[in-house]
């Protein structure tokens, strides 16, 4: 990892009691390599189904994060499922189970 950070609470500071507050505290990571986050990303099938509370969630720009938002609106219930974002561009699951990217 380049960074960690952990998200501090009002006070500043990272308490080691497990209330609900600190049961979901945001941590960020900045990879150091791209070869490394590309390494964690694929390991997280291993992580569903398993309810572990862990989310993994990309940064968007602000206009991959509007197409992103604006694709998802198009679909209903579980169809939203087949919007994805992978290195900082927003795909949609075709039936065959192909990514189609979109374009902004």
């Amino acid at each position: 990892f380049r960074c960690m950070f952990r998200i501090r609470n009002e006070n500043n500071k990272v308490t080691s009691q497990q209330n609900d507050c600190d049961k979901y505290r945001a941590v960020i990571v900045r990879f150091y390599s791209r070869s490394i986050r590309q390494l964690v990303l694929a390991s997280l099938d291993k992580l569903r189904g398993k309810n572990l509370g862990v989310t993994v969630v990309e940064d968007l720009t602000k206009n991959a994060l509007e197409v992103y938002c604006r694709e998802r609106a198009k679909l209903e219930g579980n169809e939203k499922k087949k919007v994805l974002a992978r290195n900082g561009r927003v795909y949609v699951r075709q039936h065959d189970n192909n990514l189609t990217l979109i374009s902004e």
